[in-house]
């Protein structure tokens, strides 16, 4: 089976994301482009702030995303155009971001949780692999765990 074909006669089927509720149940998906989008400045200036202004689900949060607009200055202005309900600064703890970013979720929001770089998921890799990852099929397909986790990483930094 190629992927993007749904295996019955090769016919290619819409990549889609489930945001909330049952994901068996149809209209309950939303287009990926949400999730390939939301890098830098496309994320500032583009998708990040489109969806934000579209969907009064959509929130930011993670360390220094609020007020300072963050370390890259990637969330840079949102806290003012959308207040600290939807641009929520954190303490530094990882675990607790990722945490929160499958409560929220599993509330029925869409969560866009931000750690600082990559190296630091490893803090909240318990709450990534045992929880996030799983809760769908612990809850046996009812309880999705939308949600984008937003880091970076590389050189240049």
């Amino acid at each position: 089976m190629s992927r993007g074909t749904s295996g019955i006669g090769d016919q290619p089927r819409e990549p889609r994301v489930f945001v909330r509720g049952n994901p068996n149940q149809p209209g309950e998906a939303v287009p990926r482009r949400f999730l390939t989008l939301l890098g830098g400045r496309v994320f500032r200036e583009g998708s990040g702030r489109l969806e934000l202004a579209r969907d009064p689900s959509v929130l930011v949060f993670g360390e220094d995303v609020g007020v300072n607009g963050g370390v890259f200055r990637i969330t840079d202005g949102l806290y003012q155009e959308f207040g600290p309900e939807r641009c929520i600064d954190t303490p530094l703890a990882e675990s607790a971001i990722v945490g929160f970013a499958c409560g929220a979720a599993m509330a029925g929001l869409r969560p866009v949780a931000e750690i600082m770089t990559i190296n630091f998921s490893l803090l909240a890799m318990d709450q990534i692999v045992n929880n996030a990852a799983k809760i769908l099929y612990m809850s046996g397909g009812q309880v999705p765990v939308p949600f984008v986790l937003r880091t970076v990483s590389g050189g240049g930094l």
